[in-house]
């Protein structure tokens, strides 16, 4: 009885033994703006739909348990487009990477987006607000003056601010072609990416 019960524990402890040595893996990182390589926080990572890891205040995320070989991962975040890259898991058991996510300036605000607006008459410079916006007396005497409004906006992720950037310096271009720079000195100074020209 006695040679069984050696045998047993022999046998449990070499399962465990095997089991102590099959490797895991985990892939980290942390997410970045491709705009101004900011983190971007709380956004979603998804390796498989029912694998993946909310990326925490500081855009770092971490996901644990793989084993070696080729995954998707797919970010998500309600402010940027989804976005997919390809990792592969080789022979260090920490894959650790900085993924810079890029908004392509494909949605509602882009360089094209101002020429048709430009050429609709319905262009209106892009201003960077607060929750409630702040509205100017001189506003009213520039649009008349200009045939440019203000459209206020508040708080915008980075890579959109960068979108909004194009699309105002497109409109500051055809301000320059047409009035020269004397529209400058009228214009809101908060008006976003003035301070880039």
């Amino acid at each position: 009885m006695l040679k069984y019960i050696a045998t047993y524990i022999l046998v449990l402890f070499s399962f465990f033994s095997k089991a102590q040595t099959i490797d895991t893996f985990r892939i980290s990182g942390v997410v970045v703006s491709a705009y101004n390589r900011q983190p971007i926080p709380d956004g979603i990572l998804m390796l498989t739909s029912t694998k993946g890891s909310p990326c925490d205040s500081s855009g770092k995320f971490a996901i644990y348990g793989l084993t070696k070989g080729e995954y998707t991962l797919t970010y998500k975040n309600f402010d940027y487009p989804n976005a997919d890259t390809i990792v592969t898991i080789n022979n260090s058991n920490i894959l650790n990477f900085i993924w810079p996510i890029k908004t392509q300036c494909n949605g509602e605000y882009n360089k094209q987006r101002a020429l048709d607006d430009i050429k609709d008459g319905k262009a209106n410079l892009l201003v960077s607000g607060s929750i409630a916006p702040i509205i100017y007396s001189t506003d009213k005497a520039f649009t008349e003056k200009y045939k440019i409004g203000y459209d206020i906006f508040g708080c915008v992720p980075p890579d959109m601010q960068q979108c909004l950037v194009f699309y105002n310096q497109t409109i500051f271009k055809y301000l320059d072609a047409k009035y020269g720079r004397m529209w400058r000195k009228d214009v809101r100074k908060d008006v976003i990416g003035l301070g880039h020209n």
